[in-house]
């Protein structure tokens, strides 16, 4: 019985180590309490006591700097266990880099108490030659001064948070070894238990107090407070230290009857406790909170016993740990000997280091040469430094493409056996990419897609392109090599000397890897979520910024598979869409027969409003009297036009995605995964079709950077003429940006659209994006005193600040609007103008959005006919269903309010346009789309009746015929034009 009782106490130790820790002990108790103070106080008794028994039990002999190791050891596998049951859990989470945490715990601070407990097992030695140099006396005056001294010098500040803030576990450890050899009488004990009913009663009394005269100074004084008010109990405070003495000498008799070896089962519950991963998801359940406590503590315990036990018997049998563990040498024998040892296995593999560090040069270069001049833009254009900026955001996708390129060169390596040849072939391929990709973003504004390896045949139209001089210089450049190849391969060949049987397995992983872009975009999978654990996480809506964030090698595999975005349709078949064109032939003769108009006479101007949306729909949004309407005309539109609230499909963001439904009449909510289709989905078809093929002219204006979602590159497969944007061959004209914004104004766009309508005489569609209301909302305007006349509680002061200069931004949309209107109304041909604004600014915390999906989703639309196009049988407006739409409404919305002609696909967008509630995405982020009627509430898909859910399935047959499946629909003569 007598032995079995050392071990219950050490287990009772660890369980309430662990409840302390697990469950709240590391909480920084801001707003004071009874309970959590004092498990603040008993979660640094605990630490300091586990200290004290680790010195208690060290103190008999000197002991070796390898011992070291089997806590080390343990301490690695229990990260390993830990981190890998947390990316099971939180996949999302996962990070390269976490593996630093699990192999160097020390220098990462993986936990301050475990680098504590090592540092205190390394200096071991020294304490012992000190103290027995020394006195009783002499260590108990040492010892003493030194607690006083910490205390006095971190003025109770002491943090527990980083490696270094562990090294003060050494003073306790020291303590410990002292204690061990020192007999503390029965007056002593009595004395110490006094101070430390004293000491409990100070530090409970002493905290409140401070804590009242903290809040004193703070809010009273109003000064800038720099002091703890739990000084008293923190670690290094006299009277923690007391108390826990006591509790030590209380359990000497036991704790003298330990072994060393138990020691080990503090060190798993430490990793749990301190890991800087969320380790309470290992005990999290369901139970009610006091049984919850239970089964978390009695989790705990289980895997620390588990872990222990699979450490004692296995880990530390094996040979090699073994021979480790048997080491005799003084700390500066091992560190000069593991030096030694380390300089060897670096002499035996340099050539395989060397080969890694070139990689890594490599890759790093080939982000260089894509940038701009050793600029990035990252953020609205603002441009940082390539270097500082990759080394500090990018280093995990600049490894990850030296994975891919060390793989390549293996597999090259296993094939012709010959070192300089395999490396020097792949870093050619490596820098040629890089250039190539740097000439297309020069030319096109993109990086190199897949799809763009089907223009390698076209070596015609290429060589103009690159350049004669550039081919050239390359020509010479691998001649050159091939020479320097060869003199490398005779003077100094280094020649592959291993089994075929390696060579298999060794070609086997290198081809897994380099299919693992195969599933990068499949969000769900293990190879998606190592992928984004390096980082590479591409946007999908700049391709430009992908390819400069994560390098030409990486924005190239991350386009190879771009995912299936929708689910085949039962049924689908070249057959499924021939019936389908055939049964909307019949309905769009009968359409046709109540329309007179062909859309191919009209001029019809889309406008993509960045960001706009009518301020008086913000939710808990209160305006103060004063406050003037900022789209004061724009609202007097509903009178005289087509009016009421667009679906956007994104939440602060997504404007290529409403372009993209607008345009085509397809739907967001349709897909069963995120999607950018610019990106996605146009570029797999040389020509795409929109409302644009309708018109013997199409035109795009954009005055901001035309890169944005590989518009320059699509609009050529929309067959668009022109594409006028900054930078562009068509100048944008009359450029002018308000105040301090940085932004074109939108009278910059209308001004070319009013040129463009001007220059061509005959029907036109014209696409234009304005880009003024754009964030940031930096305060650019001046005089502008909007702050002062709204109120909300979703937006706090910096939020306020922003809406304000929304808001300003708003009037100047409504000016440049009217001033639109009445220009086109004084010109002598039909225009329609369809404005829509394409979702929320994110100002608003993005939180809220589940409290108010469709609110936070609605924005604000009108089509409006110039006085000629009414003059001339296009309707002033429409009355029928235009309370809520979506983006891909418009072209069937467009063509009723112009009274023209349709196709069977445009038959097909007028009956879902008719006969649907409108789709939009699913705002709870399910795969289903949402229904919302036309009082803008939602509806389930359960309510469609048998001839809804046809037009419904029939809708998704073509959808999915031109994103995903084979585009038949693009062969049947008539159905789009």
């Amino acid at each position: 019985m007598r032995k079995v009782i050392p071990k219950y106490l050490l287990w009772m130790l660890v369980s309430i180590f662990a409840f302390l820790q697990i469950l709240g002990g590391q909480s920084n108790f801001m707003v004071l309490s009874f309970k959590g103070l004092s498990a603040s106080i008993l979660n640094n008794v605990f630490i300091i006591l586990i200290s004290l028994i680790f010195g208690y039990k060290y103190s008999g002999k000197k002991i070796k700097p390898v011992n070291v190791f089997i806590y080390w050891i343990l301490a690695v596998i229990t990260l390993m266990i830990v981190c890998l049951a947390y990316w099971i859990r939180y996949p999302q989470n996962m990070n390269i880099w976490q593996l630093l945490h699990i192999f160097f715990p020390v220098l990462t601070s993986s936990s301050a108490m475990l680098t504590g407990l090592l540092c205190c097992i390394l200096v071991q030695p020294y304490l012992y030659d000190l103290q027995a140099r020394l006195s009783a006396k002499q260590n108990t005056l040492l010892l003493i001064a030194l607690t006083l001294l910490g205390f006095t010098i971190s003025v109770g500040k002491y943090p527990f948070d980083k490696s270094i803030y562990g090294l003060y576990l050494i003073l306790f450890f020291a303590w410990g070894m002292f204690l061990a050899e020192t007999h503390t009488s029965r007056k002593l004990r009595i004395s110490l238990t006094v101070s430390t009913i004293i000491s409990l009663l100070g530090m409970v009394l002493g905290v409140y107090g401070f804590y009242a005269i903290y809040w004193y100074q703070r809010l009273e004084r109003g000064k800038i407070v720099d002091w703890n008010y739990q000084l008293l109990s923190n670690m290094t405070s006299p009277l923690l230290f007391i108390v826990t003495i006591t509790l030590f000498l209380v359990s000497e008799k036991v704790i003298k009857k330990l072994s060393v070896n138990e020691l080990i089962i503090f060190i798993p519950v430490i990793i749990f406790a301190q890991a800087k991963n969320d380790t309470f998801f290992l005990v999290r359940s369901f139970l009610p909170e006091h049984l919850n406590v239970i089964f978390s503590i009695v989790t705990l315990l289980i895997l620390d016993y588990g872990i222990t036990f699979f450490y004692r018997r296995f880990i530390l049998n094996f040979r090699s740990v073994k021979k480790l563990l048997s080491d005799n040498d003084d700390l500066l024998e091992f560190l000069s000997r593991f030096c030694h040892q380390l300089f060897n296995w670096i002499q035996k593999n340099n050539v395989a280091l060397l080969t890694l560090i070139w990689l890594l040069i490599l890759s790093f270069s080939s982000y260089l040469i894509v940038s701009d001049h050793l600029k990035i833009s990252v953020l609205n254009n603002t441009s940082c430094n390539a270097i500082t900026f990759l080394l500090a955001q990018e280093s995990g996708t600049i490894v990850l493409t030296v994975i891919f390129l060390y793989v390549v060169f293996m597999l090259v390596y296993l094939i012709f056996t010959r070192y300089w040849s395999s490396i020097i072939l792949v870093s050619l391929l490596t820098i040629f990419w890089s250039i190539a990709n740097r000439v297309k973003l020069s030319m096109r504004g993109d990086a190199i897609f897949p799809d763009d390896l089907n223009e390698v045949i076209n070596v015609k139209t290429l060589i103009p392109m690159i350049g004669q001089k550039l081919i050239l210089v390359s020509g010479i450049v691998i001649l050159f090599v091939i020479v320097v190849d060869v003199f490398l391969e005779i003077k100094y060949p280094i020649k592959l000397t291993i089994s075929w049987k390696k060579k298999v397995i060794l070609s086997f992983l290198s081809i897994l890897v380099l299919v693992t872009p195969l599933g990068f975009n499949h969000k769900g999978n293990a190879i998606y979520y190592i992928s984004r654990s390096f980082g590479n996480k591409p946007s999908f809506n700049n391709s430009k910024q992908d390819l400069q964030l994560h390098g030409p090698v990486l924005a190239f595999l991350d386009y190879i598979d771009q995912v299936h975005v929708m689910n085949e349709p039962k049924g689908y078949s070249k057959n499924s869409i021939d019936q389908i064109n055939a049964k909307y032939q019949k309905v769009a003769q009968e359409i046709n027969r109540q329309r007179k108009n062909k859309l191919s006479k009209q001029t019809i101007v889309f406008n993509l409003s960045e960001s706009f949306v009518d301020p008086y729909t913000f939710p808990e949004m209160q305006f103060k009297q004063g406050f003037v309407n900022p789209i004061k005309y724009i609202q007097s539109l509903k009178h005289t036009s087509t009016y009421g609230t667009m679906l956007s499909d994104g939440y602060g963001g997504g404007t290529g995605d409403m372009e993209w439904a607008s345009l085509t009449g397809l739907s967001m909510g349709i897909f069963k995964t995120p999607v950018i289709p610019f990106v996605q989905i146009v570029p797999k078809h040389r020509f795409y079709p929109t409302i644009g093929m309708d018109f013997k002219y199409s035109s795009a204006i954009h005055p901001f950077n035309g890169t944005y979602y590989s518009r320059i590159e699509d609009y050529q497969r929309f067959k668009f003429n022109k594409f006028i944007y900054d930078g562009s061959k068509y100048p944008v004209i009359d450029q002018h940006k308000i105040d301090k914004s940085p932004y074109n104004s939108d009278f910059t766009a209308y001004s070319n659209g009013i040129k463009q309508i001007k220059d061509y005489h005959q029907g036109q569609f014209m696409n234009i994006i304005s880009i003024q209301n754009h964030m940031p909302y930096n305060n650019w305007y001046s005089k502008n005193n909007y702050g002062n006349f709204f109120n909300s509680r979703l937006l706090d002061e910096a939020d306020k600040q922003q809406m304000a200069t929304y808001i300003k931004g708003l009037t100047y949309t409504d000016k440049a609007v009217k001033k639109f209107i009445s220009q086109i109304d004084k010109i002598k041909k039909p225009i329609t103008f369809v404005f829509y604004g394409d979702h929320y600014p994110k100002i608003i915390a993005q939180n809220y959005v589940a409290k108010y999906p469709i609110k936070m989703h609605s924005t604000r639309y009108f089509i409006y006919a110039n006085k000629y196009a009414r003059e001339h049988g296009v309707k002033s407006k429409l009355t029928n269903r235009t309370s809520f739409v979506s983006a891909s409404n418009f072209i069937a919305m467009t063509l009723a309010q112009t009274n023209s002609k349709v196709t069977p696909y445009q038959a097909l967008l007028t009956k879902i346009w008719q006969e649907l509630p409108t789709i939009t995405v699913n705002y709870n982020g399910k795969k289903n789309p949402e229904l919302i009627n036309q009082s803008g509430h939602k509806i389930s898909s359960q309510k469609l009746d048998k001839r809804q859910r046809s037009l419904l399935n029939d809708y998704k047959l073509i959808q999915y015929d031109m994103t995903d499946g084979s585009a038949y629909s693009l062969k049947v003569k008539g159905f789009y034009k």
